[in-house]
């Protein structure tokens, strides 16, 4: 699973780095941004589903 923010949706609300710290952190400016470029760990596919689930903008973008 690859996951990334959609920067034209991100609002700096937090919830992708909340919910998936070890997929996402916030940039200076608190925007997420994900810590992979590629796949992200198998055990950390919960996580990002629960920020995909969290992010009210819908910016947390996940495929496989």
């Amino acid at each position: 699973m690859k996951a990334r923010i959609d920067a034209s949706r991100c609002e700096a609300r937090g919830y992708c780095a909340k919910y998936a710290p070890g997929v996402f952190e916030l940039d200076d400016d608190g925007y997420g941004r994900a810590l992979f470029d590629g796949d992200i760990p198998a055990e950390l596919e919960a996580d990002a589903r629960m920020a995909f689930d969290a992010c009210p903008e819908q910016a947390v973008v996940l495929s496989d």
